[in-house]
């Protein structure tokens, strides 16, 4: 008898513990954290704190995080330079062609993610403090890219993410 009641305050425990464990993994309000800052190489980020460099430092940034705590997603940008078909089809004036000024390369700015876990995430992506944005979603031990924006002579440019929940 002893071992019954035993044995079912046990199953009792257990089932509170992993009712905490779920509750912590799925936040009950649906706010989105604060975003996660980014730029392409040697582009600077004003008021750069030592959250945007490290992102699990910061309690108001909201990421999904594998078994040992670390993020789950890495994202990271580049630009790609287009192709001028101006020039291939005879439209554009050849005396100008021939000064190659970086104003007039048309750049792609692209959003490359990689899932380390096994879930499907989806993430929210802008340009820096711009409404201006895509939405990725990134299978489980994939990578996803996706293509911000186009701009005439911005090689480099930033961005910021926040993963949806």
């Amino acid at each position: 008898m002893r071992r019954l009641v035993l044995l079912k305050l046990l199953g009792l425990l257990l089932s509170l513990v992993t009712c905490e464990v779920s509750n912590a993994q799925q936040p009950s309000d649906a706010r989105p954290g604060r975003p996660i800052e980014g730029s392409t190489g040697g582009l600077y980020l004003p008021n750069q704190s030592q959250s945007s460099v490290q992102p699990d430092l910061h309690p108001s940034i909201r990421m999904h995080k594998d078994s040992h705590g670390k993020s789950c997603v890495t994202v990271a940008a580049y630009s790609r330079q287009k192709t001028d078909f101006r020039k291939i089809f005879g439209g554009h004036d050849t005396s100008a062609s021939e000064q190659t000024d970086i104003k007039s390369k048309i750049y792609e700015h692209i959003i490359s993610a990689q899932n380390r876990c096994g879930q499907t995430i989806k993430l929210k992506v802008c340009y820096y403090e711009s409404q201006n944005c895509v939405s990725l979603d990134v299978p489980g031990y994939d990578r996803q890219e996706a293509s911000l924006g186009v701009a005439p002579g911005m090689p480099g440019f930033r961005y910021q993410y926040t993963e949806q929940f």
